[in-house]
């Protein structure tokens, strides 16, 4: 009885009907009796549904099946809607905004100017007109989107259009000096074009990136340089679908590559143009830095990683270094990111803070909290500079710049919000960054920690209303702590490596299998150590303090090298995994957004995706034989269906193709072969390939191998048109070839690098299964495919 006087004393205010009468008084025996009434009648109902006639029990279990899936299906609007009216349709309009540039870059042609204004046009009319339905209005304003996306991407391209050097040409160069970048055996250097002689003023380039053989003059950027240089039209993709040199180039204003004849001369006849004496600037203040940082640690690796970590320059950094950091997973250090901008943002926030808290009368009548934003937000911004402003930087700078501004108004800012405005301000300024590998990783990472932690937070606060803290003790609370820091540090890992491992094995073919161990035994040194102390140092360095804790810094970066190198060492085949299924990485990709952005509930749908992902992968097939642009590296299958290069000598393309087959560095040499193992002569070489899995082929297939004809001399045609089955030359084929594909210097040059699968179980004449161009659209950036 005083358990029901008591329960009746704490009964909620729920109970209150709306004339105020208080209903009976229930005890505790009372409701369960109502509990095994109202279960009773659930029984009886659907024993009434589902009766003797309503047949057997598993077509009940399928009818209730297909009823709760109809009715989750039926949910999804509603739990999109849900998810917009808290504030995440920002997100989606994002993500349809960048699907809408992607959409332009895969178009086949070039789209109208005017057709896509009046498209754009026709959907913010009907936005405008459905703004009062909301249902319609989401779908219509995320079409709008996409929409604006393409319009924003047509503008950018049409914005930078400059002509594009079409003919190879020996020409006398005269311009200024953007940039220079010093590499094992050259240095690459970025000219703005004032005068080409011997090239029609209609056809000059905006810019061309000259190589100087050897050490070049000391230039500063600004100088005016004239040079007797070879100039060469853009390089397409190595391989169909591969990195594309000429998108890059194009939207950086460069309109042709080439190399120089001697070493360049100074022209003091022109002036310096202002952008470039703001530029030189800058570079002067971060080759000062970088003297002054290898002053101190020397100019071994330590000072080449502490100059790219401070200042955003690699070029120091020899080839082996960024290989081993590379292999073991943690390349990801010397890109400035969102690591890098935190700690150095976040050093100042709270070293401002601790200084003014030690004045007892500015923090109680000021808020130091906004004063240490300001100056890290004043910090981040001399970073962003610092560095070079590369894309992981603006959107690191983005993210940094928005969370400070959110401690400024009391406003969480780290969320899938901030993340989709940092893209979408990205994308607008530059929409051919969506297609940039460093994009890509960058903002995948970000999108997967953001929705791993915001889950575990989810279940800790979950943790936390059941459980009751326990005061341990000391030791016991440093434990917990130290405990949950490198769950923490492994989660990261685990969750951002698995973000962008499938994005960098796509690029690169290559992959960090033991990336999770060596980034929770790196990371705390570079968190810890080297970061904070490069920062003091960089603070420091104006009053020559920096000798002090430079140092530090440097023993930090041997340390983390040292742990580097062990899981460099310990990775099979250098983490080289051979060419990945585009189809596959989409679907992965698509089942990614849906695990990290779709309603809680429905996020499960993401196994869709994923099963495609599986059989596209697993399926996935490399390409029998490359043929590259110009047509003199050819790379095919012996008969043991091995890769074979012809040509000795070390290329990009070879190391390309080879590890795309996932042929690991130190093994690439044994499969490249002399044209002495071939059937050559002066005109031409004979070539024989097979395809990858020679035991399914049919017995009936007697043109295997299929025959190709490397051909040098016009005399050659005459024969090996008729007995080859492909001709690959640099010269014009005669018309009436009669193989059944011919690639001479025109097709090389409008289609550009070539792969080709071959047909493992028919007996067609040719055994030519597929043929992929790496220049298959007629675009902008690729005039020569016109």
């Amino acid at each position: 009885m005083a358990a029901d006087v008591a329960y009746a004393h704490c009964r909620p205010k729920r109970w209150e009907q709306k004339e105020g009468v208080i209903p009976p008084e229930r005890t505790t025996a009372s409701l369960d009796t109502e509990r095994s009434r109202r279960l009773t009648s659930l029984i009886a109902d659907r024993a009434e549904k589902h009766g003797p006639d309503s047949g057997n029990s598993r077509e009940r279990r399928v009818r209730f099946l297909a009823e709760k899936l109809r009715g989750y299906i039926a949910g999804l609007p509603k739990a999109f809607a849900v998810e917009f009216d808290r504030g995440q349709s920002l997100v989606w309009v994002t993500l349809c905004y960048a699907f809408g540039i992607f959409l332009y870059f895969e178009l086949p042609a070039e789209p109208s100017p005017y057709a896509v204004a009046a498209l754009a046009f026709f959907f913010c009319s009907v936005q405008i007109i459905s703004y009062s339905r909301p249902r319609y209005s989401r779908i219509l304003g995320l079409v709008l989107a996409s929409v604006l996306g393409l319009c924003v991407a047509l503008l950018r391209t049409t914005a930078v259009e400059a002509p594009i050097l079409e003919h190879s040409g020996s020409v006398n160069l005269t311009g200024f000096v953007e940039s220079m970048e010093d590499r094992p055996s050259s240095t690459r250097m970025q000219i703005r074009v004032i005068d080409i002689s011997g090239l029609d003023r209609k056809a000059w380039p905006e810019k061309v990136r000259i190589s100087v053989r050897g050490n070049a003059p000391e230039f500063s950027t600004g100088d005016a340089v004239t040079l007797r240089s070879r100039l060469l039209p853009l390089p397409g993709p190595v391989v169909p679908g591969g990195y594309d040199y000429a998108f890059r180039m194009y939207y950086e204003g460069v309109g042709a590559t080439g190399f120089a004849f001697g070493a360049p001369e100074v022209n003091p006849s022109f002036d310096m143009p202002w952008d470039l004496r703001l530029k030189r600037w800058v570079d002067t203040i971060r080759q000062g830095f970088a003297e002054r940082i290898k002053s101190v640690l020397g100019y071994g690796r330590a000072g080449a990683l502490a100059v790219a970590l401070l200042v955003g320059d690699r070029s120091s950094i020899d080839e082996n270094t960024e290989d081993t950091l590379r292999t073991a997973g943690l390349a990801h250090i010397l890109a400035i990111s969102g690591l890098h901008m935190a700690l150095f943002a976040g050093s100042v926030f709270f070293a401002v803070r601790a200084v003014l808290a030690l004045f007892p009368s500015i923090t109680l009548r000021f808020s130091i909290d906004t004063w240490g934003a300001g100056a890290a937000l004043f910090a981040a911004a001399f970073y962003l500079v610092l560095s070079g402003a590369s894309i992981a930087t603006q959107r690191a700078f983005v993210m940094i710049a928005l969370v400070l501004v959110g401690r400024l108004l009391g406003r969480n800012a780290i969320t899938f919000r901030s993340v989709a405005l940092a893209a979408l301000l990205i994308l607008t300024l530059s929409p051919e960054a969506l297609l940039a590998p460093g994009f890509q990783m960058s903002f995948s990472a970000v999108i997967v920690l953001i929705a791993a932690y915001e889950e575990v937070t989810r279940r800790s606060k979950g943790r936390l209303r059941e459980n009751v803290r326990v005061n341990n003790g000391i030791f016991a609370s440093v434990f917990k702590t130290l405990f949950y820091s490198i769950a923490a540090l492994a989660l990261t890992s685990l969750v951002a490596g698995a973000a962008t491992g499938v994005i960098g094995a796509y690029h690169f073919h290559r992959a960090a299998p033991l990336g999770l161990l060596v980034n929770v035994a790196a990371m705390p040194i570079a968190s810890l150590i080297i970061m904070p102390f490069g920062v003091l140092s960089l603070a420091l360095m104006p009053f020559g303090l920096d000798a002090l804790t430079l140092p530090v810094m440097g023993y930090g970066l041997k340390a983390l090298y040292a742990v580097a190198e062990i899981g460099a060492e310990n990775t099979p085949h250098q983490g080289i995994v051979g060419a990945q299924s585009y189809t596959g990485v989409m679907f992965v990709v698509a089942a990614g957004l849906m695990l990290c952005l779709f309603p809680r509930k429905y996020r499960r749908l993401s196994a869709i995706p994923f099963l495609f992902a599986a059989i596209a992968i697993t399926t996935f097939q490399p390409a029998d034989i490359y043929i590259s642009e110009r047509g003199n590296k050819i790379a095919y299958r012996n008969s043991a269906g091995i890769l074979r290069i012809l040509g000795s000598r070390n290329s990009f393309e070879a190391e390309t193709w080879l590890r795309m087959e996932g042929i690991a560095p130190e093994e690439q040499r044994s499969h490249r072969v002399r044209r002495s193992f071939h059937a050559c002569d002066d005109d031409a070489c004979i070539i024989r390939a097979y395809p990858a899995n020679r035991e399914q082929a049919s017995a009936a297939s007697k043109n295997l191998p299929l025959v190709l004809s490397l051909v040098e001399g016009a005399r050659a045609f005459a024969e090996d048109c008729e007995r080859s089955d492909i001709i690959i030359t640099r010269i014009i084929a005669p018309a009436d070839c009669q193989s059944v594909l011919v690639l001479d210097k025109d097709a090389l040059k409008r289609q550009g690098a070539r792969a080709i699968w071959l047909d493992r179980s028919s007996a067609d004449s040719a055994a030519i299964k597929h043929i992929d161009v790496a220049r298959k659209y007629r675009r902008r950036w690729a005039p020569s495919s016109q």
